[in-house]
């Protein structure tokens, strides 16, 4: 992951800025937060080694957090940031927002129903804040919606305003002074989401925190191994249906975009360019789909991954969103697949990204291959799989 402030600096907006750790970073080394400046860092997504490669590398990137993505003083600039944005469209932008209220005057033409490659977190701090801008947030043409609950300083009800939205975090304020939050907040806003099926991460406790009735005072460094200890973060588990033909470009572009940038660590730009052309044979591809056992995981009605197996237990293809790593996805979709299967002995030819993962589902490699694509080599794995 990588940190981008094209600016700094941020004005206090409302309740849970009151111990913000922007202000008291700024006040400790003399610096003045309500003075919105560009930082030096403003291209960073764009700017280029001397091999021509970025230097900031794929992946997701914390936008702004330092400030606020839609802070009126940055107006003038942010839109040169929208064009860094698309251009770098193989990494996710990440930013939250307290001035939600504004979003709709800060995005681009050409923003649609969003874009895959942003994630918009709306903070709300208490139960005002949430009516008063998640109502807002839940009608906004936005295709990733995070709420952060941080600083929670009261019980949240905001179970209405969860439909399309991806995860939802809870934290506690960190100060001498800091409002205390109480344990209970924490498993309301976990059942909440449990319920609709929406991820949930206890990600700090607060200064002062009260469980069972007696209050505990902890330090900074251990407000998020606190939160950590707890265990009760849940993952929403995707949707998983059989495969339709319609589905077949969504599912060309999922594995051209996944290929291009997950197995970018362990393959040459050569090798992904032979292995994902962007020029797929449609109609091959549903011919194989149909003749396999095919299925599709969803995620708030996107498609957020794909796996087909052959009569022989062969498990052909297996690609997540490349914004959806990490999330239970794969799993998913290997255990619909192999508990259809009828056969004793399952294989599959694992990538090098991929093995380690089918490793732990108790597949073992049976020999390293070179398999030739466009006349470039590429290295993967027969793996077997005995039940």
């Amino acid at each position: 992951m990588a940190l981008w402030n094209p600016w700094r600096g941020c004005h206090r907006y409302s309740e849970g800025c009151k111990f913000c750790y922007i202000h008291k970073g700024d006040v400790k080394r003399g610096v003045d937060t309500n003075q919105i400046v560009k930082t030096d860092d403003f291209c960073k997504p764009i700017t280029r080694k001397k091999n021509g490669k970025y230097k900031m590398k794929s992946g997701l990137v914390y936008l702004c957090f330092s400030t606020d993505f839609l802070i009126e003083d940055a107006d003038c600039w942010r839109s040169e940031c929208w064009d860094m944005i698309r251009e770098r469209s193989d990494c996710q932008f990440l930013f939250l927002t307290k001035r939600i209220e504004q979003f709709m005057d800060c995005i681009p033409e050409d923003w649609g129903e969003g874009w895959d490659n942003v994630i918009v977190g709306c903070t709300v701090e208490n139960q005002r804040r949430a009516e008063e801008r998640l109502s807002i947030f839940s009608q906004l043409p936005i295709k990733h919606k995070n709420i952060i609950c941080q600083p929670m300083i009261s019980a949240i009800d905001l179970e209405q305003y969860l439909d399309g939205v991806e995860l939802v975090v809870a934290g506690g304020e960190s100060d001498r002074f800091a409002r205390p939050m109480y344990y209970d907040w924490v498993l309301s806003l976990r059942e909440q989401c449990i319920r609709q099926n929406v991820s949930f991460e206890f990600r700090q406790c607060g200064t002062h925190f009260i469980k069972d009735g007696k209050e505990y005072t902890l330090q900074k460094k251990d407000l998020c191994s606190q939160a950590r200890k707890a265990n009760i973060n849940y993952q929403a588990k995707p949707s998983i249906r059989e495969y339709r033909s319609s589905d077949c470009p969504e599912l060309a572009k999922l594995f051209h975009n996944t290929v291009h940038t997950v197995n970018a660590a362990d393959y040459t730009t050569a090798q992904l360019d032979a292995w994902a052309t962007g020029e797929v044979d449609l109609n091959a591809w549903n011919n194989s789909f149909l003749a396999h056992h095919t299925v599709v995981a969803e995620k708030n009605g996107v498609i957020v991954g794909f796996g087909d197996m052959d009569e022989s237990g062969y498990l052909d293809r297996l690609y997540v969103h490349k914004d959806f790593g990490r999330q239970g996805i794969a799993t998913a979709i290997c255990d619909a697949l192999e508990s259809t299967s009828a056969t004793g002995i399952l294989t599959t030819h694992a990538s090098i990204t991929a093995r380690p993962f089918f490793e732990q589902r108790g597949y073992q490699v049976t020999k390293e291959q070179q398999v030739e694509r466009r006349g470039i080599l590429l290295t993967n794995f027969v793996m077997k799989k005995e039940r």
